[in-house]
C-alpha cells in the first residue's frame, strides 16, 4: 500500500467514529521502539512510498546515531461528536 491510499484509508475510518476528520501533515521520521525520532526541518514524505501502518511495540530496535528515516508520522486533527476543540491523532507508516 502506499502513502497517498493509506491517508485515504485512515481518514475514512476516522470519519466513522469523529465528526470531523482533517489531514495536518506527514513528515520523515526515525521509527523504533516505543519512540519516534524527527528533526526540526524534517522534509514531507512522496506520497507514492511503499509501506504499511504499524504499533511502535512491533518494531525492533534501531540503534543508528545518524538520523536516517525509515517511516512516516502522519498527524490528523479529529473533532469529537459535541465537541468543539480538535484532538491531534498520530500514526505511524513504516516504509517498506
Amino acid at each position: 500500500m502506499d502513502l497517498m491510499d493509506f491517508i485515504k484509508v485512515k481518514t475514512s475510518e476516522l470519519k466513522e467514529i469523529y465528526g470531523k476528520v482533517e489531514y495536518a501533515s506527514n513528515e520523515n521520521a526515525v521509527l523504533s521502539k516505543d519512540s519516534v525520532r524527527t528533526e526540526f526541518s524534517a522534509k514531507e514524505t512522496p506520497l507514492i512510498k511503499a509501506g504499511q501502518e504499524i504499533n511502535l511495540s512491533e518494531i525492533n530496535v534501531v540503534s543508528a546515531i545518524a538520523f536516517e528515516p525509515n517511516g512516516t508520522l502522519l498527524s490528523f486533527y479529529v473533532t469529537p461528536p459535541r465537541k468543539r476543540k480538535p484532538i491531534l491523532k498520530e500514526f505511524y507508516f513504516l516504509w517498506d
